[in-house]
C-alpha cells in the first residue's frame, strides 16, 4: 500500500475543518514571590462532511450526505501560587461554557463546567523528599464531581529517584454517551477512575534508565454495543 498510488474508493466524499482559537493570557506577581496567571479563551471547531453533495452521482446509488458538526467553547481560568519557604500551594479555578451541534445528537447541546482545585506540597530533608496532595471539585451542568490524590518524589542522590502516586476522581459522561445510552442505564452512577503510578529512574552523564508500574481502573464506564433486532 502506497498513499500516492492507492485507488480512491470514495471520490465524492470529503471533509473540511475550520479551527479558530483565541487566547488572552495575563501573568504577574501581584503577591510577592507568588505568581498569578489568568487565561481567557474562545475556541470554535467547524467540520463539514460531504458525500455526493452536488447530486451528480445519485444515479449510481451514492447517497447525498451533507452534515455539519460544530463545537464552541468560551471560558477562563485563574491559577494562583503561594510559596512559603518549604511549603508550596497552588489553586486553579476554571469556568467554561460549551456548545455542540451535530446530526449525531439531533441538534444542539449546551454545557457549563466550573471547577476548582488545590495542590499542596512540601520540601523535606533538604528537598530530598517532596510529597504533595491535591483535591478537585467539578460542577458539570449542575452535577457535582470530586477527586483527590497524593504523590511523592524521593531523591536518594543526584542519580536515583523514586516516584509514587495514587488518585481517585469522578468523571462526567460526554454528550455522546449521554445521548446514546440505553434508557435503563442510570447516568447518576458516576464514572469513578482510580490510578496507581510507581517508577524508579536512574540518570547520569552516560545513561538514563527507568522502570515503572501504572494501573488504572474505571467503574461505571459505558461501552459501545451494536444491538441487532429481527
Amino acid at each position: 500500500y502506497t498513499p500516492t498510488s492507492a485507488p480512491v474508493r470514495f471520490v465524492d466524499r470529503y471533509q473540511k475543518t475550520d479551527v479558530n482559537d483565541l487566547k488572552l493570557q495575563l501573568t504577574g506577581n501581584f503577591i510577592p514571590g507568588s505568581p498569578t496567571e489568568i487565561n481567557v479563551y474562545y475556541q470554535d471547531y467547524f467540520t463539514q462532511y460531504r458525500q455526493n453533495d452536488n447530486g451528480s452521482n445519485s444515479n449510481k446509488g451514492i447517497e447525498i450526505i451533507s452534515d455539519n458538526n460544530d463545537s464552541k467553547a468560551i471560558g477562563g481560568n485563574l491559577r494562583q501560587d503561594f510559596n512559603f519557604d518549604i511549603v508550596h500551594v497552588s489553586s486553579i479555578t476554571d469556568f467554561e461554557r460549551m456548545g455542540y451541534g451535530s446530526p449525531l445528537i439531533n441538534g444542539n447541546v449546551n454545557k457549563n463546567a466550573f471547577s476548582t482545585s488545590g495542590i499542596a506540597g512540601i520540601d523535606l530533608f533538604d528537598k530530598s523528599l517532596k510529597p504533595s496532595f491535591f483535591i478537585k471539585y467539578l460542577n458539570y451542568s449542575s452535577v457535582s464531581f470530586t477527586g483527590a490524590g497524593a504523590d511523592a518524589v524521593y531523591n536518594f542522590d543526584k542519580t536515583l529517584t523514586l516516584y509514587g502516586g495514587l488518585s481517585s476522581f469522578e468523571k462526567p459522561y460526554n454528550i455522546f454517551e449521554e445521548f446514546y445510552s440505553l434508557p435503563y442505564i442510570n447516568l447518576d452512577n458516576k464514572q469513578k477512575i482510580s490510578t496507581v503510578d510507581l517508577s524508579l529512574s536512574f540518570t547520569n552523564t552516560f545513561l538514563n534508565v527507568s522502570a515503572g508500574y501504572f494501573n488504572q481502573s474505571i467503574a461505571n464506564a459505558l461501552m459501545p454495543a451494536i444491538i441487532y433486532s429481527d
